[in-house]
């Protein structure tokens, strides 16, 4: 599921409204607009969004896990807003990288050093982000430079491949799902889950896919970081999925079991973008330096440690 921004905006306000006039209302457009609109969110999303009766709409089951999620995702986007100015280009001077989860775990201090030493007297603001609100700000003006999943729509903006991202299954040594060698990733919505950060990026990004598939995820545990699920997996307490490069920054005190998920979003890649009109000197210098040198940032800077420190936490897959 690829997100619009106004569609999501708009499958609100029916929701707290009550009705697709409320909404209309609410969004200034037509009720033929809207109606079309929210509609198609349910045909992409594949499955009932939204319960039609004689004095309104509720959400069914599966819109009331999108509008979690959904309120998610809007509040990212606007906090965005707000800390940049209302969505105003940065401040003269100032350039916004914005990176997903994943990449924030790499060391991207050593391009983004190498290039403001060039450059006295700039400003570079790092912050994370989901993918498709990077994308949404590179689009508006936003931020400068991104760094984002290939599930994102990227039309539009000058993009450069990084390299492989996978998504992973880590479940307990001895769980059934950790006999497979490959999994979908609907084998999971049957167990308990160690979800990381709810109100975060990646997790709205799973529950998508989970309710694209039919689904939903059964949330056992919730915790801060991507070392606190790692080790409650392996404790027995759930399963979950992960980017695989932040499995190498953790060392588990019980085995672990990594499996792939056959699913093409969790093959993912990253790539570096920009908008084709940029002129800011250090966000054109940051993308071709990513570009150049991610082959040396394309695993954190703790595998090294990690892997002497538990040499068997994490069966190959």
């Amino acid at each position: 599921m690829r997100f619009d921004w106004t569609d999501l905006r708009l499958f609100l306000h029916a929701c707290d409204g009550g009705s697709m006039t409320a909404a209309a209302q609410r969004a200034h457009l037509t009720l033929a607009a809207v109606s079309a609109r929210l509609r198609a969110l349910e045909q992409d999303a594949g499955v009932p969004l939204l319960r039609r009766h004689a004095r309104g709409v509720v959400p069914t089951a599966a819109g009331e896990a999108l509008a979690r999620h959904a309120r998610v995702v809007c509040h990212q986007l606007d906090a965005l807003r707000r800390d940049i100015g209302a969505g105003a280009p940065p401040a003269p001077g100032q350039t916004i990288l914005l990176a997903n989860s994943s990449v924030s775990a790499r060391p991207l201090h050593r391009v983004v050093g190498d290039v403001l030493a060039r450059h006295a007297g700039a400003r570079l603001v790092l912050r994370e982000s989901g993918s498709e609100v990077t994308v949404h700000a590179l689009h508006t003006g936003a931020a400068d430079v991104g760094i984002v999943s290939d599930a994102a729509a990227t039309e539009g903006l000058v993009v450069r491949e990084l390299g492989a991202d996978p998504l992973v299954l880590i479940a307990p040594a001895g769980h059934p799902l950790a006999l497979s060698a490959a999994l979908r990733f609907s084998d999971a919505f049957a167990h308990d889950w160690v979800a990381w950060r709810e109100d975060g990026a990646l997790h709205t990004h799973l529950a998508m896919q989970a309710l694209r598939a039919g689904g939903a995820l059964r949330i056992a545990v919730g915790v801060p970081t991507a070392a606190g699920v790692v080790d409650l997996v392996a404790r027995g307490f759930g399963i979950s999925v992960l980017p695989r490069a932040l499995l190498d920054c953790t060392a588990p005190a019980a085995p672990l079991a990594v499996r792939e998920l056959r699913e093409p979003w969790a093959l993912r890649r990253l790539l570096v973008c920009r908008r084709p009109d940029a002129a800011n000197p250090v966000a054109l210098e940051l993308f071709d330096a990513f570009g150049a040198q991610w082959a040396g940032l394309d695993q954190p800077p703790c595998r090294a440690t990690c892997a002497a420190a538990a040499p068997a936490a994490h069966p190959a897959s």
